[in-house]
């Protein structure tokens, strides 16, 4: 009888601290969204301090319709906790503390830029149970902690990448991330399958935006120094490619 008080004591005490964390969450999540908005929309009608607008755009890029999604599961599976919500929490936190601090800095490190990437794939794996065909290749580790980079580059050729592969969505889609640094330049490279049916991913073409920002930004802090490829993989229409080169 006792045991079974404990265990119900248990699982009410869990129930209410995740209760209290998705709130918490959802307060955050609801300032990320708004400025989104209104950054996008400032973008639109101002048209001028391009710079500015495009380094904020980068940083509200995340979807607020993945988080929105994510805490909706969270909460889903908070009345039967198991390892995987207590697993999405930690990832869901880690992603929003770099939105709402990391992002504010002018450069951060590589593995501050990875971990976000990180984040976002663990909570895709965790909401298709770890099934997503997503590879994520790192070489020269130890310059991680070395370089840095402006805030959510990276992060959006990814989740642009996330969006257009419909990994998860559509069978046989992949994506395949690779970084390293060869002769004094940095690569960071995506190949992503195409969607076969667009309409599932809405407007193939909304990502001109994402891409002008990241050109944007690399034309501020690397002018003459970069190279940036995004398009489909020639003779192969079904694989997408974004290279991006920065000279250190």
């Amino acid at each position: 009888m006792k045991f079974n008080e404990t265990l119900s004591n248990t699982k009410f005490l869990y129930n209410v601290y995740t209760a209290q964390g998705i709130v918490i969450l959802v307060a955050s999540f609801l300032g990320i969204t708004k400025d989104k908005f209104l950054i996008e929309q400032d973008f639109k009608e101002l048209g001028e301090e391009k710079d500015q607008l495009y380094l904020n755009l980068l940083k509200s890029k995340l979807n607020p319709h993945f988080l929105l999604n994510t805490l909706n599961n969270i909460y889903s599976k908070s009345f039967n906790p198991s390892e995987n919500t207590s697993e999405s929490i930690l990832q869901l936190s880690r992603l929003l503390q770099y939105v709402i601090y990391d992002t504010n800095k002018e450069k951060i490190t590589l593995m501050q830029e990875f971990s976000s990437i990180k984040s976002l794939i663990g909570l895709y794996q965790l909401k298709y149970n770890n099934l997503l065909d997503i590879n994520f290749k790192i070489e020269d580790e130890e310059t991680l902690e070395i370089i840095e980079v402006p805030p959510s580059v990276c992060l959006t050729l990814f989740e642009n990448a996330l969006k257009h592969s419909a990994v998860g969505i559509e069978d046989n889609s992949f994506i395949r991330v690779y970084y390293k640094i060869e002769n004094q330049e940095l690569l960071f490279e995506i190949k992503n399958s195409v969607a076969r049916n667009r309409n599932l991913i809405g407007n193939f073409n909304d990502n001109g935006l994402g891409n002008e920002a990241v050109i944007s930004i690399l034309e501020k802090y690397y002018p003459e120094r970069f190279t940036f490829i995004s398009e489909e993989i020639e003779n192969n229409t079904n694989t997408y490619e974004t290279i991006l080169k920065i000279k250190l």
